[in-house]
This record gives C-alpha cells, structure tokens and sequence, in this order.
C-alpha cells in the first residue's frame, strides 16, 4: 500500500484535509483499490503505527465520507521537446514540427497532452498560456505565425485532472536576417617545433561588422589550408565553437583556423575571418661534430665541421666561444665549442665538441755552472727536443744573442730559450747557470780603543783557495786596499778579495765601539733650605784605565771625587781615564725641608689679665728643637705662660743649627662695659636715695654684685641710700670683677623764718 499524493476526483463534493483510516478498510476490486470509509476513526497515537497508511479522505457536503473513490497516479515532470527555430515572416512565416525528445516520467496510467503558446514574456504563470485545442499528441506542427511565438507542453496521467507534467519551452523566433559584411580579423599565427602542442587562445583583433542583430560564430579548421569556400570538404565545423575567440586542444600537424560569423535571423555565415595557421616545423638534428686539431700546441689553425637534418634554412649558428656565424669554423685553437643551430621558424638543437690541442714540443736543458765566482764561463744546452718536427732553431735571451743549442761564456742567472720546429711550433722553457765557489776569506776586527777613539782595525786574515796574488776593495770612507784597513769607527764593513784569475770572494765583518766609562754618582741635599752644604760625589767608575780625572760644573769647577758645600741644583761631572776616555754623569743636590711653624694660643681669663699662653709646633728640620721666647721671661720651651695680651715672636733652632723666627698674638678679653645710675634723696636728710649699675648692649653674662652700703646689697641696684658716695664691686661668671663709685645727693635743707607781733592788749 502507498500513499495517494495527487488530488482524486471528487463527484458531487469537495475534497477536504487528509487523515488516517484503518489499514484493515482497504479493499482490493478487480486490480483497483477502493476504500470503504466508516463513521468511526482513530488517531494516529491510539494504535500502533504499523497498522495505518496515510491516504485521503473524501467528505460530501454535510462531511459524510463517501464509501468509495478512485485515486490519480500522476507524472512527477514533462518530458523534453525540440525545435527552437526562427524565420523570417513574410508576411508571416511556416515554424517546423516540434518533436518529442522524451516523454513524461513516473506514475501509473495512459498519458495525456495539451500543448500551450503564448506571444507575451515565456516566464508568466502558466494560466496566462492559452491552451491549444486538439492537441492531445507528443508533438505538434503549429500552424503559420507573424510574431515569435513560445510553445509549451502539458502531461498527466489517465484518471488524474491536474496537468503537471510542464516540459520545456520551445522558440520560434520570428526574425528577419540582416547579415554581415566584414567577417572581421582574429590572430595570431602560431608554430612549434615538436608535436603534440597546445598553443595559446586564438583572439579577436576586429570584430565583424555590417548587419544588425546579435552576432553568431562557428570556428572551422583544415589541415591543408586550401582557400575556403562553403563547398569545400577540406573545411570542418568544430563542434561547440561558437565564441568570439577560440581556445584549441593540442595538434599534431599544421592545422589553419576561420571564423564565421552571421547576425542572428540569418541562415548563412556570411562573415569570414583572415587565415590564422599553428605550425608545426620540421625539426633541426644535429648528426655529427668533427674536429681538426691545431697544427702544434697554442696555435690558431684548427676546424669544426657540422652534419645536420632537418629544419627550413636560412640557420643561425651560435658558438660559444664564439667564432662566427658559420657552420664550419676554422682556423680556432684546442678547447670545447658549444653550437646552437636555429633555423627560419626558431626551431633549434644543440651539441658540442672538443677540439684537441695540437702536438707539444718538450724540452730538457741543462746547464754549467762558471769555474769561480766572477769567472762568467757558464754554459746552457738545449739536450734534448721531443715532439714537433725537425729542423729545430733556437733563440736565447743571453747578451750575445746566441742561436745554437748550446750557448756559453754565460755569467750567473737565468737564461730563457725559445725552440721552434718545422712547422712553426715553438716551445719555451728555462734553466739556471750557477755560480761557482767564491774565495773563502777568514776576518778579523779590532774594536775602537775606548768609546769615540774611531780606532778600530779590520783585518783579512787568511784567504783559501784561488790564485794569488790578491787584491781588496773595502766599504771604509777611506776607500783602503791593503788586506788590514786602521782608523775605523765602529761598523760593518765589506771587503771583497779577487785572485789573479778574476775569481773573488766577499765577506763582512763587526768593528765594534770602545767601552765607554760608565759613573755612578750619588749626592746629599743642603744642610738647611734653600742654603749651602750638599755635596755630590762620583761612587763608582766601570771600564776605562786607571788614574781618573774629575772635573765638576759647580762654580769653583771642584776636580775631586766629591764636591763639597753645594746649593740646591743638577751637577754634571767629565771623568777621563788615563788614554783620554771620557764618561760623563750628572747628580741633583736637594734641597732640604724648611722648619715650619704653627701657633695656638690662650687669652688671659679676664680683660687686663697676665694669665694667657702661646704654643708652637715645628715640622720640618732635625730634631731636637731648641725655642726662645720675646715674653718678659724670655721663656726656652715650646710654649710660653703667664702672657698678658699683646705680640710675641719665638726663635726656633733644630740640630743642623738652621733656624726660624715668626710671631703670634694673644688676643685680648674684652671687658665688660656699663653704666651707673642714681636718684638723689628726695628731702634733705632723707635716705630715699638709690644707685644702679646697667650693662650695656645686654651683656649675656650673669654677675654677682656687692655695695658698700649699709645694707650691703648684693644686686643690681642699691635703695635706701642717704646721701653719700657709694662703692660697688661686680664678679662675673669667670670670677673677673669690676668696680665702681656713685654719689647720691642731699636735697636742700628747708629754712623756716620765724616772725612775732605785740600783744594788742594785755592778757
């Protein structure tokens, strides 16, 4: 059992939402399936869902079911149809039979058509198509049209209303042909030299021109390149080439391209392209390389020839090293040759050859060496000469030019020879004459006597070998030429020694200098600064003989191993030995360090006091010190007491009795400063009177105070006083004290004057 997908038809009702019956309700009458429909039903969640099979359900209007309907098995799609054309109508135009490609597909039952057209836009719903009558047939031959016109078949199944099966739309475009004029110009020619080959899109250079309407192309293609024309077999369409360029699979063989092209609505490819051809060349072949060597080694006279196939001429010969373009070179020296042949088309091969180099010549010389130094009677020989072709000639570099195989009368060195054969072939090579044995010479040397004597003496003591007599050329200044040369100063000097043959010897040796005197000085500084009494003294003298001379450069010129009472200073000395040798030094005489003086002091403890002291430290000199003092002690020692305020110089003298005097100051306390006040007694007799002492500029220090007045105050002011002169002694911190004396006033005495009157009466 299946499901009823399609809608079936429904007599005298309509057709209402499915549901799901009792699969034990269907019934099977003559090969058709019925479905009895009861009032009861049942849900899909009641029973198990094995037993119910989706299907429809058919209701009348009051939503009775009906007890029995037939159900549709429709197509599931159209098929295809063919014959797009178009014509040009005239006035109007007989289209062609559309035929059937493939019928409709699925369902079950007999098919039925109906063919449709429209004139307006083929992709409005299908109800705006007006159906064709009697045209029940897979396909149809529409009757002559004016317009373009689109054409569409429907399908369905037997039994089923709805057409749905739709095929696809079928075009006959009503058009008139406006055709080209140019077929315009596609590119490029190509080639290659080896098959299969892929060559590269054929383009468009120009478009065809002339007509209106779409253009349409077809690409054709021949392998003989005969002139087209539509009648010509050598011409083939190529299948699926309709664009306005061309892209071509790989050739094997030359194979010529067209393009045609037409404006849509036109029967004939009127337009035809230029001639485009993809080549492919003969190939080029090397077959073989030959070579002649060069005549002898290093010569320029050899040759190559070349075999080759193939290929279309004019060729390019490329050689590397390289020697032309051409296929035979010659006259080329050994080595190897690359060679590129190209020819007209590009096609190239390639190959290479070594060139072997010519015969060598080889030579063995041999040599002589002179009988003696200076003898110049060497000699070369040329011994032997393989290779190459005789006769041979012969070039030495020798002063004499000399042309023979064996040269001689040579003096020492190198010699260079240059052989060449028959056939022009030269080889060239090297050998050295020797020197012969030189002289042996034996010398001596005496140095000079002392250092700057320039009396050395250099001596050929033994000569050996050669034949006397003899003669000497020494390097002296003098230019002497006896076997000993005198009067040398130190040096190295040359002697060259020749015997009666010529043959000669040569030899160096050292006159060494003199020893000089080497002095040792030592010296003591000044016994006091910036005074006398250094000495300076020679301690030892190396070398030279015995007795010494002294002379000094101080301003007596002192002559004796020691110079006494020197200042500070640099002394040189000139020592000369008994043979007038000379050796010189020099000695500084320091000075010594001067006594130096520093003070410190104590002021008296109050203004005016006796009780202060100075203090003196010595650097410098040697000690010990002795002191004298200008205080009224004339104190000795380093420091001086009981010193009232004032300026004191002190003499300092250490051992060696240098001395210093400097001074110091003991500086002064200052005394306290104030003022005494009074207020005299008011009335005469009176003791109302008082006195006060006041320090001036606030004085910081505490003081104790005693009066002399009968109260015997003890502060700063003093009360109570009659008149009278009062004395007050102040003690500061320190005990340093002061005193002072006031005078307080009597006030004037009163004086009463006394009168009397008579008694007016007696009484």
């Amino acid at each position: 059992m299946r499901p009823i997908h399609q809608p079936m038809r429904c007599p005298n009702g309509a057709c209402f939402t499915p549901n799901f019956c009792k699969k034990s309700l269907w019934t099977f009458f003559g090969g058709k399936v019925f479905l009895f429909i009861l009032a009861q039903f049942w849900s899909l969640s009641a029973m198990a869902f094995t037993e119910y099979e989706p299907t429809e359900i058919l209701y009348d209007a009051n939503g009775e079911p009906y007890s029995v309907c037939l159900a549709c098995d429709n197509v599931i799609n159209g098929g295809v149809v063919a014959g797009d054309e178009y014509g040009c109508p005239n006035p109007e135009w007989d289209p062609g039979l559309i035929t059937n490609v493939s019928l409709p597909a699925g369902g079950t039952g007999s098919l039925e058509f109906v063919w449709i057209f429209t004139t307006d836009d083929p992709n409005q719903p299908l109800a705006q198509w007006t159906p064709i009558p009697n045209t029940n047939n897979p396909e149809y031959d529409p009757a002559p049209i004016t317009v373009t016109t689109y054409f569409r078949r429907c399908a369905r199944r037997q039994g089923c209303t709805n057409y749905v099966g739709e095929s696809n739309i079928v075009v006959k475009e009503a058009i008139c042909c406006d055709n080209l004029i140019d077929g315009g110009e596609i590119g490029f020619n190509q080639s290659n030299c080896t098959a299969p080959f892929n060559p590269d899109i054929l383009e468009n250079v120009a478009l065809p021109s002339g007509g209106s309407g779409t253009l349409e192309y077809q690409w054709i293609a021949s392998i003989t390149g005969t002139p087209y024309t539509p009648a010509n077999p050598d011409w083939v369409v190529i299948p699926g080439a309709g664009s306005v360029e061309f892209d071509p699979d790989s050739i094997l063989v030359n194979t010529w391209f067209i393009r045609l092209s037409r404006r849509h609505g036109c029967t004939d490819f009127q337009g035809v392209s230029n001639m485009v051809l993809i080549s492919i060349q003969t190939t080029v072949f090397i077959d073989s390389l030959n070579s002649l060597s060069p005549s002898c080694l290093n010569a320029s006279d050899g040759s190559i020839h070349i075999t080759f196939n193939g290929g279309n001429p004019p060729y390019q010969f490329d050689w590397v090293p390289n020697v032309g373009n051409v296929p035979n070179p010659v006259n080329i020296t050994s080595g190897t040759y690359y060679v590129t042949m190209t020819d007209v088309n590009g096609c190239s091969a390639s190959d290479s050859i070594t060139v072997a180099p010519g015969p060598t010549l080889s030579l063995s010389l041999e040599s002589a060496a002179e009988s003696c130094l200076g003898a110049d009677n060497g000699s070369a020989t040329v011994a032997n000469v393989s290779g190459g072709q005789p006769p041979y000639t012969y070039s030495w570099n020798d002063s004499l030019g000399q042309t023979t195989s064996i040269i001689n009368g040579l003096a020492p060195g190198q010699y260079y020879v240059t052989v060449t054969d028959a056939n022009g072939c030269a080889a060239f090579d090297s050998i050295a004459v020797a020197s012969g044995p030189p002289l042996g010479l034996t010398l001596e040397a005496v140095p000079e006597s002392c250092l700057g004597a320039n009396d050395g003496i250099a001596t050929v003591a033994n000569v050996s070998g050669g034949q006397p007599a003899y003669s000497y050329q020494w390097s002296d200044p003098f230019g002497q030429t006896t076997s000993s040369i005198t009067g040398l100063a130190p040096g190295h000097y040359f002697v060259t020694v020749i015997d009666g043959n010529g043959c000669y010897g040569s030899d160096s040796i050292q006159v060494n200098p003199g020893v000089s005197l080497q002095i040792s000085t030592v010296a003591t500084p000044v016994l006091c600064a910036n005074g006398n009494g250094g000495t300076a003294s020679v301690t030892s003298i190396i070398g030279g003989t015995p007795p010494y001379n002294y002379t000094w450069s101080d301003t007596g010129l002192q002559t004796t191993e020691t110079a006494m009472n020197l200042a500070t200073g640099t002394y040189a000395v000139i020592v000369n030995d008994s043979l007038g040798c000379v050796g010189t030094d020099s000695v500084t005489v320091e000075n010594t360090t001067g006594l130096t003086l520093t003070f410190s002091t104590a002021s008296p403890v109050c203004s005016g006091g006796t009780n202060g002291s100075a203090s003196v430290t010595v650097t410098g000199g040697t000690g010990p010190y002795a002191y004298l003092w200008s205080d009224n002690n004339g104190s000795t020692s380093e420091s001086a007491i009981g010193l009232a305020s004032g300026f004191y110089f002190v003499t300092v003298t250490d051992a060696k009795g240098c001395t210093i005097t400097d001074s110091v100051i003991v500086e002064a306390v200052a005394p306290h400063e104030f003022v005494l006040a009074t207020a005299d007694v008011s009335c005469f007799g009176g003791s109302n009177g008082s006195a006060k002492v006041t320090f001036v500029n606030n004085d910081p220090n505490s003081f104790t105070y005693l009066w002399d007045d009968p109260a015997q105050s003890t502060s700063a002011m003093a009360a109570n006083l009659t008149a009278g002169a009062y004395h007050v002694t102040i003690t500061d911190s320190l005990g340093c004290t002061a005193t002072g004396t006031v005078l307080v006033n009597e006030a004037p005495a009163l004086i009463a004057m006394l009168s009397s009157d008579s008694a007016s009466c007696a009484g």
